[in-house]
């Protein structure tokens, strides 16, 4: 009896010793940049699988990180949208895609001002 409850104990602290395995997780998911210039972007990525995933840039087909267990930091330079594609290494089974959006931050706001009416209130 009192090696069964060991067993027990045992075989249930292991399951709850092991990690549960986590989906992709990237952030921040957009840059912004300056006009018509590059954006500096430091991407924190994490993941945690029983396979051996890889982070692959799609337009290169390079891939950015690859293990079963990732907790990263990538440092890129964006000059237009970045899709990132989650696939595992052994078959190359696509999980999850996602875009890291390009954003250009607006300076000079005379366009706007151009827009307003001479006459608004507002």
């Amino acid at each position: 009896m009192v090696t069964r409850r060991r067993c027990l104990v045992a075989m249930l602290w292991s399951w709850s010793a092991q990690a549960e395995p986590t989906a992709l997780q990237l952030t921040p998911g957009a840059c912004i940049a300056k006009q018509d210039g590059p954006c500096p972007l430091t991407l924190q990525v994490q993941w945690q699988q029983a396979d051996v995933m890889c982070l692959i840039d799609q337009q290169t087909q390079q891939p950015l990180l690859c293990g079963a267990t990732v907790s990263s930091q990538l440092s890129i330079q964006m000059t237009a949208n970045l899709v990132l594609e989650w696939r595992r290494q052994s078959d190359q089974k696509l999980f999850q895609q996602r875009v890291v959006r390009l954003l250009q931050r607006v300076e000079n706001d005379s366009v706007l001002q151009q827009r307003r009416l001479s006459w608004s209130l507002f």
